[in-house]
């Protein structure tokens, strides 16, 4: 018999697989055969991509995925391809803030997309969001991506794309670079002047709220490459087979392979 500290393991395990097995669903109702036709082209994709992203989403809009829809649907098929992988790192372990984007410590993960799992006030999970390392060759820029899984009731479509360049600088720069070139690039689609941007603009508490808590969200990420992080398969604890090692996970096809961190 399970003992009652750890009961709530499997069911945050059991809850994350209906979740994001539920995004698989989606991506496969309304682009049918895409995630296979993805694994069959990533040969292909990844000998013209960087070792850290085997699957950028220019591949996926080649392949005819919409821009709308390219985001969500490159971090449901990264993080399938990459094992299925979930982290939960328990609330009291969680770090401070950072204050730069954290590429080398995403690249030293051993896995090139993760989904981290988030819990509410009172440890119930609280869905979470996808987060990998993007290489846009077209403006030649690296970018830390994050599909956010808040509050959506678990439909991929309404996760909101929460990208961050990867510049030299304070996070804050980062993000004052990433809404900077939004807001060119929807004054050309649409045509309209674009707004100022800088210090003491009407953007500037936006991009303060905006680092504030991307700083939250990229810490966890970053936590799991320190040594400070005891991370441990569910299993383990469960002692259930199959146990997977942290420096080399492999992956499940049949549920998520949920990493506790500490």
């Amino acid at each position: 018999m399970l003992e009652q500290q750890y009961r709530w393991i499997p069911a945050m395990r059991d809850t994350y697989t209906r979740r994001l097995a539920g995004h698989e669903r989606q991506v496969q109702d309304q682009y049918p055969g895409l995630l296979e036709r993805i694994s069959e082209a990533l040969p292909a994709i990844a000998a013209s991509s960087p070792p850290w992203c085997p699957l950028p989403i220019a591949a996926v809009v080649a392949l005819g995925v919409p821009p709308v829809h390219a985001s969500a649907v490159t971090a449901v098929a990264a993080w399938r391809l990459a094992g299925r992988h979930v982290a939960y790192i328990h609330p009291s372990r969680l770090p401070g803030p950072v204050e730069r984007v954290p590429v080398a410590e995403i690249q030293a993960l051993p896995m090139r997309c993760l989904y981290m799992a988030t819990s509410d006030a009172d440890g119930q999970p609280a869905s979470g969001y996808y987060t990998w390392l993007e290489d846009d060759a077209a403006e030649d820029r690296t970018e830390v991506r994050m599909q956010v899984d808040h509050r959506t009731g678990g439909d991929l479509w309404e996760t909101l794309t929460d990208p961050v360049h990867a510049v030299r600088g304070t996070l804050r720069d980062a993000v004052s670079a990433t809404q900077t070139t939004a807001l060119m690039r929807a004054s050309d689609i649409f045509g309209v002047p674009m707004p100022p941007v800088g210090r003491g603009t009407d953007i500037d508490p936006l991009i303060d709220r905006k680092a504030h808590h991307q700083a939250h969200l990229l810490a966890a990420v970053a936590y799991l490459s320190t040594p400070q992080a005891q991370i441990i398969d569910a299993a383990t604890v469960l002692n259930e087979p199959d146990q997977q090692k942290w420096s080399h996970p492999t992956g499940r096809t049949d549920s998520v392979t949920l990493w506790l961190a500490s």
